[in-house]
C-alpha cells in the first residue's frame, strides 16, 4: 500500500513539472517571436500554441498579401501614365488646333494666370490685411464694384500672397474662409457654415448653440500670443439681407468687439449697402473700411488682353526650345528676338483688341471681353476647320509665291513653327461675338436704363404676365410693392415717377395712351420677356422680380 502511494505521488510531481515545462517553452517561443518574426507568422504560430483553427489567421494573411499586389499593381499603373504624359509632351506637335485650344483656355472664365492693374486697390487691401489680421487689431472692410470689375479675382490673388508670404513669419495662425453667400439658402446659414469652416468637430445643430460657439471662438476671454484668428472673406454679401437685418449686424458687430480675432471682407455690387441697410453700424462706430472699383476703362481692356496673349506666345516658344533642347543635347538657346513679341504675332489682330475693347468699355465689365475674344476664337477655328474640309474634297489650286497665304497653315492640323503662320482673329470675328454677347438693338436699349427704369420695365411685365389692366396707376402701385417686397432701391414720388415713364416712350420702349386722368393712361410695351431678362442678368434682384 505503502509503495503504491508513493508512485502516485512520484507521477503526479511528474505531470506537474511537464506543464511546468510546456509553459515555461511556450513562454520562451513567444519572446523569439517578438524579437525575430514578422506579425503575421506571429499570429499564425500563437493560433498553433493555443490549439486555435489557422484560418483565420490564412484569411487575413491572405487579404495582406492581395492589398500588397494590389498596391503594386496602382504604383505601376500610376507611373505609366506619368511615363504617357511626358511622353505625349515629347511627341506633341504645334499645330493650329492646339493653339487655338491653348487660347480658349486662357480666355476663359475659370483660368487665372495672372492679376493685371488695379495697383491703388491692391495696395490698400494688402495694408489693411498687414494691419488689421496680421497685426494685432482686428476690422472689416466693404469692397463694391459693377460686375466684372476684378473684386473676387484681386481678393482671391492678395490672399493666396499674404498665405504664402506673410503667414509663415507670424506667431499665431490665421484661418480664411471664402464663402459666396448665392449658395446659402437662407441668409442665417452663414452662421452653421462658419462654423463648419473654423470649427469642424463641434457638431451643434440648434442656432443659439451655433451663435453661442461663434462668439466664444471669435472673442475669447483671454489673448494670447498663439490664440489664433479668422478672417471670413463673404462675396454676394448682399443676399444676407433681411427684414431687420440681424445677419448682416451680428457679423460686422463681432471685429469691432474688445479681444476679437474675427475681420471681415464683405463684396458686393450695391454701392451704398452699408448706408441703407446697416444705418445702425454708424451709431454704434462700427462702419467697415469702404473701397469702390471703378469699372475698367479702354486701356486697362487692351493691356489685359494682350498679356493673355503674350502668355500664349511664351507657351509657343517654350515648346519650340524643348525640342531644340532634345535636338542639341539639352542646351537650351534662346533667341532674345523671339522672346520680344510684336503685334502681328499675336493670335487676334491689333485692330480686333481695340475694337473689343471700345465695344465693351461702356460696360467696364472684364468678363464679357474675355468672353467676346473666346467666341471670336471659336469662330476663327471653325472657318479654319471648315477649310480643311473643303480642301479634303476638293484639289487645292495653286497659290503664287508673294501670296500672304504660303505663310499661314493650310488646314487644321498642319505642323507649324510660330504662332504667325496661325490665321489671327479678325475684326469681322469680333464683330460677330459682339453681336451675340450684346443681342438686339432693344436689348441695348434696356441696357442703357438707370436701375429705376428697369425696375418700372420689370413691374410692368409682372402686369403682363398677371393679365391685369395695363394702366399707369396700377403700374405705379405694382412698382412701389416691388422696391418695398425686395428693399434693393427705395422708390421715387409720383412726380419723378411719371417723368421715368415718359422718358421710357421717348426711348421707344413703351407707348402711351391718351386720357384725361394721368393714371387712367394705358400703356404697350415693345419688348419680349427674353430681352428683358437678358438686359437685367447683371442685378439678381430684377430676376427675381420677374420670376
Amino acid at each position: 500500500m505503502a509503495s503504491t502511494q508513493v508512485l502516485r505521488k512520484s507521477a503526479r510531481i511528474a505531470n506537474r513539472q511537464k506543464k511546468l515545462d510546456e509553459v515555461i517553452n511556450e513562454n520562451a517561443k513567444r519572446e523569439k517571436l517578438n524579437k525575430t518574426v514578422s506579425a503575421p507568422k506571429k499570429r499564425k504560430i500563437l493560433a498553433e500554441i493555443n490549439n486555435v483553427q489557422t484560418r483565420k489567421s490564412e484569411k487575413s494573411l491572405l487579404g495582406v498579401f492581395r492589398q500588397s499586389k494590389r498596391n503594386s499593381k496602382l504604383l505601376e499603373t500610376k507611373k505609366q501614365t506619368k511615363l504617357d504624359k511626358e511622353n505625349d509632351k515629347k511627341n506633341r506637335v504645334l499645330t493650329p488646333a492646339l493653339i487655338y485650344q491653348e487660347a480658349k483656355y486662357l480666355f476663359s472664365r475659370s483660368s487665372l494666370p495672372r492679376f493685371i492693374g488695379r495697383e491703388k486697390e491692391k495696395e490698400f487691401i494688402i495694408n489693411f490685411w498687414k494691419k488689421y489680421i496680421c497685426g494685432d487689431q482686428t476690422s472689416s472692410l466693404y469692397i463694391s464694384g459693377c460686375p466684372g470689375t476684378g473684386k473676387s479675382a484681386l481678393i482671391s490673388h492678395i490672399t493666396m500672397k499674404m498665405v504664402e508670404e506673410e503667414h509663415p513669419k507670424i506667431s499665431h495662425k490665421i484661418h480664411v474662409t471664402n464663402i459666396n453667400c448665392m449658395s446659402l439658402k437662407n441668409p442665417k446659414m452663414i452662421y452653421k457654415k462658419l462654423l463648419e469652416d473654423f470649427s469642424p468637430r463641434n457638431q451643434s445643430t440648434e442656432e443659439s448653440e451655433i451663435i453661442s460657439a461663434l462668439d466664444s471662438l471669435f472673442v475669447p476671454q483671454k489673448i494670447r500670443k498663439d490664440t489664433p484668428k479668422y478672417v471670413c472673406i463673404l462675396d454676394e454679401i448682399d443676399y444676407l439681407n433681411t427684414r431687420d437685418q440681424e445677419v448682416l449686424y451680428k457679423l460686422f458687430e463681432w471685429p469691432i468687439k474688445s479681444n476679437s480675432r474675427l475681420s471681415i471682407i464683405g463684396i458686393a455690387n450695391a454701392l451704398n449697402m452699408t448706408d441703407r441697410f446697416l444705418p445702425r453700424l454708424k451709431a454704434k462706430n462700427c462702419e467697415p473700411q469702404y473701397l469702390n472699383f471703378n469699372p475698367y476703362e479702354m486701356k486697362d481692356m487692351i493691356n489685359i488682353i494682350k498679356d493673355r496673349l503674350d502668355i500664349l506666345n511664351k507657351k509657343v516658344i517654350n515648346n519650340e526650345n524643348n525640342e531644340n533642347c532634345e535636338n542639341n543635347n539639352n542646351i537650351i538657346v534662346i533667341d532674345e528676338e523671339k522672346t520680344k513679341t510684336k503685334p502681328q504675332d499675336y493670335l487676334i489682330q491689333a485692330s480686333a483688341i481695340e475694337l473689343c475693347s471700345r465695344k465693351i468699355a461702356g460696360t467696364g465689365d472684364l468678363r464679357k471681353a474675355l468672353d467676346v475674344c473666346k467666341q471670336a476664337i471659336e469662330f476663327a477655328e471653325a472657318d479654319l476647320r471648315n477649310k480643311t474640309i473643303l480642301l479634303k474634297r476638293k484639289p487645292t489650286q495653286p497659290v503664287k509665291e508673294n501670296s500672304i497665304f504660303l505663310k499661314k497653315a493650310a488646314t487644321y492640323d498642319t505642323p507649324i513653327t510660330s504662332i504667325s503662320e496661325v490665321p489671327q482673329v479678325t475684326i469681322m470675328h469680333i464683330l460677330k461675338a459682339t453681336n451675340n454677347a450684346f443681342g438686339s438693338a432693344s436689348v441695348q436699349k434696356l441696357k442703357g436704363l438707370n436701375v429705376q427704369q428697369k425696375v418700372i420695365v420689370c413691374a410692368m411685365m409682372n402686369i403682363l404676365n398677371k393679365k391685369e389692366e395695363n394702366v399707369v396707376g396700377k403700374l405705379n402701385a405694382e412698382y412701389i410693392n416691388s422696391c418695398r417686397k425686395y428693399r434693393m432701391i427705395s422708390p421715387v414720388s409720383k412726380s419723378e415717377f411719371n417723368d421715368l415713364v415718359s422718358m421710357l416712350e421717348s426711348c421707344g420702349i413703351i407707348t402711351l395712351g391718351k386720357a384725361r386722368d394721368e393714371r387712367n393712361r394705358k400703356f404697350t410695351l415693345h419688348v419680349q420677356e427674353n430681352e428683358i431678362r437678358k438686359a437685367v442678368s447683371d442685378l439678381p434682384f430684377l430676376l427675381q422680380m420677374l420670376n
